[in-house]
């Protein structure tokens, strides 16, 4: 079991493009990176994690990217998802796949209704 001073360790996550909201879906933010946090780079002085080592995996096949360090106030300030199991995460990152491909197509229509 983790403790709390891992903080988010372990646990999937999301981060949003900044202008990721959908035009037709206004409530919904377009993921841009789907990840893992791996492990706890930093702490400040009472032991709060302040940066995490994040995995990052592609959209294409799943796999592992890279890997990048990211203070735990960046992914306040971005509004980050954390997810605690997999099916989770993986069932979010394909619903915002499903409303992207949506919204494209809802633009293509009202642009062919326009050109008309």
């Amino acid at each position: 079991m983790k403790t709390k001073s891992e903080g988010l360790v372990g646990k999937f996550c999301h981060r949003y493009y900044e202008d990721g909201f959908l035009e037709h879906f206004p409530k919904h933010r377009y993921v841009k990176n789907q990840g893992q946090i791996l492990s706890v780079i930093s702490r400040d002085n009472w032991g709060t994690p302040t940066a995490y080592e994040v995995q990052w995996f592609s959209w294409l096949h799943g796999y592992p990217t890279e890997s990048e360090i990211v203070l735990a106030e960046q992914m306040l300030f971005e509004r980050w998802n954390f997810y605690s199991d997999e099916e989770s995460w993986r069932l979010a990152g394909d619903q915002s796949v499903q409303l992207g491909h949506r919204n494209a197509d809802k633009i293509k229509i009202e642009r062919e209704k326009d050109e008309k």
